[in-house]
């Protein structure tokens, strides 16, 4: 298993470090396994707040 942080672009995309591509041989249509984990989010006072989901 690979562990990473990927910021959430628009529309919810993220993107898959090269390494882990190259690697894995991902490419354009791939189907990848992603499990969420935490959201990490900046609050109105700046301050990064973390939600852990349970599963």
């Amino acid at each position: 298993m690979e562990d990473f942080v990927a910021l959430v672009r628009k529309d919810g995309r993220v993107t898959v470090p090269k390494t882990l591509r190259d690697r894995f041989e991902v490419s354009d249509g791939s189907y990848i396994h992603l499990a969420l984990l935490e959201v990490h989010k900046k609050g109105k006072d700046g301050k990064w707040n973390k939600q852990t989901l349970e599963h």
